[in-house]
């Protein structure tokens, strides 16, 4: 099993400063410049020492929020990619629904691979609601225009035979010619994120890592089960248990009550999930009329993004979002977890919130020498989830 680090390079000291949404609307001149370089510098310290500990390394891609300083995933990339040696470099999602450009995504995802020698991996995503308020693109339609900005992408990333011209419905574009091509041919591999089964059966249709992130056992045992059936019937085989990834968070430490500390002070970013002004929570057109009649009978709880109330980390823990405890207990959390959704071969570990970078260092210090040789070591699984 290969194990991730992840973290959003969140701007934490303003959390309790705003005083309402931390997205969207919450004024700059509470971010002190000082003490974002001073952020940036740390979290790029850990980098460095997470690639000697021999683990992979993931950033996202957020905007106007103090979630997220990383705005721009590839740029973070390239920064890793000159400090670390080994690792391979993912950034988990541009938000292709989003983005006006996919041709710059292509270009920025070569040129991240090209510094990287080859250790970058290209994710994917439709991005969140609150977003849409962001940007230029209409969130009607969003599902026709991710997937001709993927389409894009891939030629782009592909052809070697010279500029190709692009007249689709969403893009248009006369001269299309990536410079410099990806180091890794014909291109860097593909990850796309999702929560559906019906997400799961497109990934698994073109062979991609499927990634589902903090949705339990509830949420990932479903959209496991359906990429692998959708690979069956696609490709004759059997998935690779590295096609399937499971974003989560953990706290691990050498006793419990000190892995629970370290858990409370990440469930601080848990906390933060659904602030957001109510009238950016859901971009009209971002969900077919069913999932939000769906979500509003849900209630308080049913999405970070409606009405949401954060799970304590005991909650966390039972239903497999959050694994924390010792390094024994640890691994029992992470096996269970991977019989119930019929094994899975990517763990991203998600820190941040109030965790100081000795927490951060010790807790995945602790994941890759207690935790991960015997991850490694688990074989093929019968899925529980049927």
């Amino acid at each position: 099993m290969q194990i991730w680090y992840f973290t959003e390079q969140q701007y934490h000291p303003a959390w309790e400063k705003v005083g309402g949404p931390i997205r969207n609307t919450p004024p700059t001149s509470l971010m002190d410049p000082e003490i974002a370089a001073d952020l940036m510098d740390r979290y790029y310290e850990e980098y460095g020492a997470l690639d000697e500990l021999g683990l992979n390394i993931a950033v996202n891609e957020h905007h106007t929020s103090f979630q997220s300083m990383s705005c721009a995933p590839y740029l973070s990339i390239a920064a890793i990619a000159r400090t670390t040696r080994r690792a391979r470099l993912l950034s988990i999602g541009s938000p292709l629904a989003q983005r006006p450009d996919p041709v710059r995504i292509a270009e920025e995802a070569a040129l991240a691979d090209i510094l990287s020698r080859g250790r970058t991996e290209l994710g994917m995503i439709r991005s969140v609601p609150w977003e849409y308020f962001n940007a230029p693109s209409n969130p009607v339609g969003l599902q026709r225009r991710f997937w001709e900005a993927h389409d894009l992408i891939v030629k782009a990333l592909r052809t070697r035979s010279g500029p190709f011209a692009w007249q689709g419905e969403f893009f248009h574009y006369h001269n299309v010619n990536v410079v410099p091509r990806p180091y890794q041919d014909p291109h860097p591999p593909i990850w796309i994120t999702g929560s559906s089964p019906n997400t799961a059966r497109s990934i698994a249709e073109k062979g991609y890592v499927a990634i589902t992130t903090q949705s339990g056992t509830k949420g990932a045992a479903p959209f496991f089960a359906a990429y692998r059936d959708q690979y069956r019937k696609t490709h004759g085989c059997e998935p690779d248990a590295d096609r399937m990834a499971y974003l989560c968070y953990v706290a691990i430490a050498h006793n419990e009550p000190a892995a629970r500390a370290i858990a409370q002070k990440i469930h601080k970013w848990v906390e933060f999930l659904g602030s957001q002004h109510p009238g950016y929570q859901h971009a009209a057109g971002y969900a077919p009329p069913e999932d939000f009649a769906r979500l509003m009978k849900a209630g308080k709880g049913a999405s970070p993004f409606f009405n949401y109330v954060a799970p304590d980390v005991d909650q966390l823990r039972e239903q497999q979002v959050m694994f924390w405890g010792t390094p024994d207990q640890v691994f029992e959390q992470i096996a269970a977890f991977n019989r119930t959704v019929g094994g899975f071969g990517r763990l991203l570990c998600q820190m941040g919130g109030y965790a100081t970078q000795e927490e951060t260092l010790s807790t995945m210090a602790l994941m890759a020498n207690e935790v991960r040789p015997r991850l490694e070591a688990l074989g093929a699984v019968t899925p529980e989830f049927a």
